[in-house]
């Protein structure tokens, strides 16, 4: 089932020497410091709001492509936009300046994932390899969003549905996958081992696109509840998953290793 992708996307940020180019917005200028460290101008928008956008396309377009950087946000117009940049862990403070750091701002949600992540309470029950946490409800739709730009592509991973069943059914009866999951099947066996994922709480199967076109499967579950949990000791939000590429074609400019820096 294609993705539909005329809905809003992330502003797409890319560095052209010093300086950002976003869309839609004027460029920020970018100022090398030497070591890695760069100083990189507020962007010019009427609140917080609607700066946070534009702030995380520049942190994103200057190290998407390898390498340690260190970006300060030392422009005094920065301010009004530090509380919201502090409270995400997007800007930390390094001797005593603002930065943004590549290790801590990609483990943001913020800029990709199109769900919020509320706290969530601990509470415990048991399960077939010991207790595991309650879990959450399972998200549906888009989960994820993100502009390659070493592929120039949109990358996308949806919850699956029954109506991505042709999809899965051919896929699984590729010989490629085939010799790996040993699943070839009929369309209603398909369908029954479909619904059983998406059934399960602790299972989620994924559908993964480049510009709308799926490509790739993903069979994401919690570990403690899964066959998993039995063998190792499983942490209390530890998460495992396996996938296949069913399109040979999408598969090598993702998983090059020179084509995916980070």
């Amino acid at each position: 089932m294609p993705l539909d992708l005329t809905g809003p996307r992330p502003i797409r940020g890319l560095r052209d020497g010093t300086r950002v180019l976003l869309d839609g917005a004027e460029p920020l200028a970018v100022s090398d410091q030497g070591g890695g460290w760069l100083d990189l101008a507020a962007p010019d928008a009427p609140d917080p709001d609607g700066a946070l956008p534009l702030a995380l396309a520049a942190f994103e377009a200057l190290s998407d492509r390898g390498g340690e950087v260190a970006i300060r946000l030392t422009d005094p117009n920065w301010q009004p936009l530090l509380p919201r940049l502090r409270q995400t862990g997007a800007a930390l403070e390094i001797d005593g300046v603002p930065t943004v750091l590549p290790a801590a701002f990609w483990q943001v949600p913020d800029r990709w994932l199109m769900h919020d992540a509320p706290a969530w309470p601990m509470l415990w029950r048991p399960g077939p390899h010991g207790r595991h946490p309650l879990r959450p409800p399972k998200p549906r739709g888009l989960l994820y969003r993100r502009h390659i730009p070493w592929l120039a592509r949109w990358f996308t991973l949806r919850a699956a549905t029954l109506g991505d069943l042709p999809t899965f059914h051919r896929w699984q009866n590729d010989p490629r996958v085939a010799e790996f999951f040993d699943e070839e099947g009929t369309p209603d066996a398909h369908r029954a081992y479909l619904e059983r994922l998406i059934a399960d709480p602790h299972m989620l199967p994924v559908i993964g696109s480049l510009d709308g076109r799926d490509f790739a499967c993903f069979e994401l579950y919690w570990a403690r509840e899964n066959r998993l949990g039995a063998q190792y000791d499983a942490g209390a939000w530890d998460r495992a998953g396996m996938c296949w590429w069913a399109r040979k074609t999408c598969a090598a400019p993702i998983t090059s290793r020179p084509g995916c820096p980070r």
